[in-house]
């Protein structure tokens, strides 16, 4: 996958195993096959301004669900202005462990995700730390009729147990009756205990896309049941759900199937549909910078995607 030119579309069917020196796996086998790719715009697609188009970054969004933007954005001012004109949101990091990550939407446990996720690549690893990208439309689509009659009839979810840094940093607030109200307004049931924010969130695994309308599964099914094992950087939430193990292993089928790994370059950026696509990571060795932005669109991105 080089250029638009070579994109190919998702794919109803097996596809080819990752090289055995590319993967950095780990027992779940996360991205054990490569999807089709997601289109890649580069330099060649520069307007007369030196700028990527919003009409085609749209576009191609709306169409694939996940946008890479290569020898683009020069530097980290210029990626945040980007995402400030089509989708603006708080810059953050990413998880600082080197262990990898199970597929999820971004933020489908709090009850508030974004419309979009940015990625910027400041530093690829010197070993792994692939992103993996997964369409949640491909996936909803080939799911047993049983499995999607389940998902409608039983909802996901997920409790929280957050401590006083992590939710003052998320709210930027410390009065409780504020956040307490605001959780409410997301249908999310809250509660202090001393310093603690206890949460539990009722939500559906299938979602209409924000743009199509089209059936995805989307949500952190997954990444929630990773907690399972302690590992620090999840383990102050998790799935309470009962999922059947097959629908879990028909999960993880799928979502390795339909998985592409980002192979990060410096100053690579990458735009998500967060109401489509879940993203993962690999593990990996060495320093790696990864910026992020949960964007929520503009009212002009919201025109450009409605047109499209």
């Amino acid at each position: 996958m080089e250029f638009l030119s070579k994109f190919i579309r998702l794919r109803r069917g097996p596809s080819k195993p990752f090289e055995a020196e590319e993967s950095l796996q780990d027992d779940r086998g996360i991205g054990a096959e490569l999807g089709d790719g997601f289109p890649i715009l580069s330099a060649q697609h520069l307007n007369s301004a030196g700028a990527i188009p919003d009409e085609l970054l749209i576009g191609k969004l709306k169409e694939s669900g996940a946008v890479i933007l290569r020898n683009v954005i020069r530097n980290k001012r210029e990626f945040i202005r980007l995402t400030k004109r089509l989708a603006p949101g708080e810059e953050r990091g990413v998880v600082a462990s080197d262990n990898s990550l199970e597929f999820h939407g971004e933020l489908y446990s709090s009850g508030d995700p974004p419309d979009v996720l940015w990625l910027y690549c400041a530093r690829p690893a010197e070993m792994g730390g692939q992103t993996l990208v997964c369409d949640g439309v491909a996936i909803a689509a080939n799911l047993l009729p049983e499995t999607v009659e389940f998902f409608r009839k039983t909802p996901l979810v997920y409790e929280r147990a957050v401590g006083r840094k992590s939710w003052a940093y998320r709210f930027k607030t410390k009065d409780k009756g504020e956040i307490l109200s605001k959780l409410q307004s997301l249908n999310v049931t809250a509660s202090f205990s001393g310093e603690t924010l206890h949460t539990r969130l009722e939500t559906s695994a299938l979602r209409e896309t924000k743009w199509g309308r089209e059936l995805a599964f989307i949500n952190s099914l997954l990444h929630a049941l990773d907690s399972t094992t302690g590992r620090a950087d999840v383990s102050n939430y998790g799935l309470r759900t009962v999922i059947p193990d097959s629908i879990v292993n028909e999960v993880r089928t799928l979502t390795a199937r339909y998985a592409h790994p980002i192979h990060w370059q410096r100053g690579d950026t990458v735009m998500i549909d967060n109401t489509r696509v879940m993203h993962g990571r690999r593990r990996f060795q060495g320093r790696r910078d990864i910026v992020a932005v949960n964007g929520i669109c503009s009212t002009e991105t919201n025109r450009l995607m409605e047109a499209h």
